[in-house]
């Protein structure tokens, strides 16, 4: 998920695996939409926020 995306560290392991491909917040959320929405060739219809575009977000008390 998220975390493991960020920091490159799982549960089960004391050490971050290949800490040389940790990203940013802002690469990951790009990872999850636009881009995901690339490689299955549906960016016209998913992975940004436009309108006509399909859409499932969620609205946050807080900055992630």
């Amino acid at each position: 998920g998220m975390w493991t995306t960020l920091t490159r560290q799982p549960r089960w392991l004391a050490e971050p695996l290949h800490p040389a491909q940790i990203i940013t917040r802002e690469e990951a959320i790009r990872l999850y939409t636009i881009n995901n929405a690339w490689l299955t060739f549906e960016e016209k219809q998913k992975g940004s926020l436009e309108a006509g575009k399909l859409a499932d977000f969620i609205v946050l008390d807080r900055d992630i």
